[in-house]
C-alpha cells in the first residue's frame, strides 16, 4: 500500500514511464522491496502515470469558472471566415517580417487576452506537464477536442490559451526586431547610396573652400586687406552658394540610419 501510495505520488513529477520506473526500482532498493516483474513495473508506471495525467487535468479543470469554461468552449464552435475553427486559427502562427503579419499575430493574441485565467491555473501543476498539455492540444483538430472528457478538455484549453498567449508575445516582439532590422538595412543602403553619390560634390566643395582658405592665408601672410578676397574671388553669391551646398552635404554625410526608421 505504501509502495502504491508513493508511485501515485511520484508519478506527477516523473517525465516518462521510463522515468517513472528507475525511480520505482530506486525506491524498492532503497526500502528494501522485492522488486517485481519487469512488466508488472511497466504496467503499474503506466498506470500511475494515466492517473496522475487525470489528477492535474482535474486540478486545473476545477479551476476553470463556468463564465470561463463557457468562452472556452466557442474556441471549438466559432470559425474564422467560415473556414476553420477559432481554436485552429490561434495556434497558426509564426514570426513574420512585415506589418501584414505583425497585425495578424496581434488579432490573435487580442483575442486570447479576453480570457480571464484565473492566476492561480498552474499552481501545483509540474512545469514539465504543461507543455504536455499544450502539445497534446496542438495535435487536436476540433472535433477530436470535442471527444474528449469535459475536465480534459477545458484542461487543455486552458493551459493552450495560456501557453499561446505568452507564446504569440514572444513571437510579436521577433517580428518588430525583424522588421525594424530589414527597415535599418534598407536606411543604411540608402544613406551609403547617397553618401557615394554626392561624392563629386563633396571632393568640388572641399576644394573651392580650400581655394578660398589658401587665398585668405595668403593675403593674410602679405599684410594685404582679407575684405576683396572673396569679392575679387568666386564672387559672393558663389559663396553662398557654397556655404549652403556645404550645409546640404554635412546632412548627408551625418544621416543615421536609425533616424529615417524612427521617422518611418
Amino acid at each position: 500500500r505504501d509502495l502504491r501510495e508513493w508511485i501515485a505520488r511520484e508519478a506527477e513529477a516523473a517525465t516518462s514511464n521510463e522515468d517513472l520506473a528507475r525511480r520505482f526500482v530506486a525506491e524498492c532498493r532503497r526500502t528494501r522491496t522485492i522488486l517485481p516483474g519487469s512488466s508488472t513495473i511497466e504496467r503499474l508506471c503506466a498506470d500511475a502515470l494515466v492517473e496522475a495525467e487525470r489528477r492535474i487535468e482535474d486540478l486545473i479543470a476545477h479551476r476553470i469558472t463556468p463564465t470561463l469554461s463557457e468562452n472556452l468552449a466557442h474556441l471549438l464552435e466559432d470559425t474564422v471566415d467560415g473556414r476553420v475553427t477559432r481554436f485552429v486559427w490561434l495556434r497558426q502562427f509564426e514570426v513574420g517580417a512585415n506589418s501584414a503579419a505583425a497585425n495578424r499575430l496581434m488579432d490573435r493574441l487580442e483575442y486570447l487576452q479576453r480570457f480571464d485565467l484565473p492566476a492561480d491555473l498552474l499552481d501545483g501543476v509540474p512545469a514539465h506537464r504543461v507543455p504536455r498539455l499544450r502539445r497534446q492540444g496542438e495535435r487536436y483538430y476540433a472535433d477530436g477536442m470535442r471527444d474528449l472528457p469535459e475536465d480534459r478538455r477545458l484542461a487543455i484549453l486552458a493551459v493552450c490559451t495560456l501557453e499561446w498567449r505568452s507564446s504569440l508575445a514572444d513571437v510579436i516582439v521577433e517580428t518588430h526586431d525583424r522588421i525594424v532590422g530589414r527597415l535599418y538595412r534598407a536606411s543604411e543602403r540608402l544613406c551609403n547610396t547617397r553618401i557615394a553619390d554626392e561624392k563629386a560634390a563633396v571632393r568640388d566643395t572641399l576644394k573651392s573652400f580650400a581655394e578660398i582658405g589658401g587665398a585668405l592665408l595668403g593675403a593674410q601672410d602679405d599684410g594685404t586687406a582679407l575684405d576683396g578676397i572673396i569679392a575679387t574671388g568666386p564672387g559672393w553669391e558663389r559663396f553662398r552658394t557654397l556655404v549652403a551646398t556645404a550645409s546640404a552635404l554635412t546632412n548627408v554625410l551625418a544621416a543615421d540610419p536609425l533616424s529615417r526608421v524612427l521617422d518611418g
